[in-house]
């Protein structure tokens, strides 16, 4: 029963602020483990990290999205008191689904849901994102690939208990990385308060959250210090995370997680050129983007596109090549198939998709 009501299952701590990522060095752990990705061992923090627990053990993992039989083939981390995640939404959601695999033994057992009840110890776990897009930090999400599909775990098993926003941690982001991710939090935010399962709590969230974020973007790339910038798209990340961890997200992200792995392009590269198509789309059809884009400090919905469309030109965020993938029924019902897309909040029929897709093909 309890699986039909809406919850939330937050982390325990959260601390955010620039260089809290000192938070660490007052913790007692016993056996930890540290996964982090290329960029966090290049920027000095993995280091920084190590010189605070010398005894812990390092895990390197890459960028890419987890893949069921990879993580399935990797050993059992089952002995290790504590994970720590340092990283992107990737290697916080690979993190996450080692964790569940540490229990559980293998990822195919974990079920939609787990109450706190049901679960044996299971190690204490920290996030800290090198990103400001997936929100992966805030929830019991993971998803990973699994034959070309992309296929969620649901599970407070995976919430973190301590998460880490701490805007230096991000300061070294490509601008284009920057933008795609941050554009990937604000679709979050954006789908969960226009989806079907939105609540008056969720919407709160999204509202913030997308605030921050357009703010947030504003000018970062011509600043000089962009740390003030980075903690609001922290902040709008975090929420944004929240807010979809319950309402599920919507079409945007049912198309990137059909399109992404056929065209080798992250899922927020994805997203942030579909976001103008969709914007345009469902303020054709009646859905109230106005209203929201207005909430969010934006003078009507054209304005929300022209913002947007005017950071895709500053970074030259491209188009799909057109001989990557071509748009035809198969193509248009995996999209439709998708769970994400049965939280949109209108139907649509597949020539108007078709049309919407063939807009982000070069």
């Amino acid at each position: 029963m309890l699986n039909f009501f809406t919850r939330y299952f937050f982390p325990k701590e959260i601390v955010i602020k620039n260089g809290s990522i000192q938070r660490l060095k007052f913790l007692k752990l016993k056996k930890p483990i540290l996964f982090h990705s290329s960029s966090a061992e290049k920027n000095g923090f993995v280091e920084k990290i190590k010189t605070m627990f010398p005894e812990i053990r390092l895990f390197k993992l890459n960028s890419n999205e987890p893949k069921l039989d990879q993580l399935n083939n990797l050993e059992d981390f089952s002995k290790y008191d504590e994970f720590i995640a340092i990283g992107g939404g990737s290697v916080i959601d690979t993190t996450k689904l080692l964790l569940a695999k540490s229990v559980s033994g293998d990822l195919k057992n974990i079920p939609p849901f787990t109450l706190k009840e049901d679960i044996r110890q299971k190690p204490y776990f920290i996030a800290i994102p090198t990103t400001v897009g997936s929100g992966s930090e805030s929830d019991g999400v993971a998803v990973f690939e699994n034959n070309f599909t992309k296929t969620p775990i649901v599970s407070d098993l995976i919430v973190p208990d301590l998460v880490i926003l701490d805007p230096s941690v991000c300061e070294g982001i490509p601008d284009k990385i920057l933008l795609s991710t941050a554009i990937d939090a604000f679709t979050h935010g954006f789908e969960s308060y226009h989806s079907k399962l939105s609540n008056e709590f969720s919407k709160m969230l999204s509202l913030v959250s997308c605030k921050n974020i357009i703010n947030g973007l504003d000018n970062i790339f011509n600043e000089e210090n962009k740390l003030p910038k980075l903690e609001k798209l922290l902040y709008g990340s975090y929420m944004a995370g929240l807010a979809q961890s319950t309402t599920s997200v919507g079409m945007i992200h049912a198309i990137s997680h059909v399109i992404s792995p056929k065209v080798n392009l992250g899922h927020g590269h994805i997203n942030t050129i579909i976001l103008p198509q969709i914007l345009k789309f469902y303020n054709h059809k009646g859905v109230d983007v106005d209203g929201f884009s207005k909430s969010i400090g934006c003078e009507d919905v054209e304005e929300l596109i022209s913002i947007i469309n005017s950071f895709i030109s500053q970074n030259n965020i491209e188009l799909i090549k057109s001989g990557n993938i071509s748009v035809d029924s198969e193509l248009i019902n995996e999209i439709k198939n998708d769970m994400c897309f049965k939280t949109s909040p209108i139907d649509i029929c597949d020539e108007e998709l078709s049309n919407i897709l063939e807009e982000i093909i070069e």
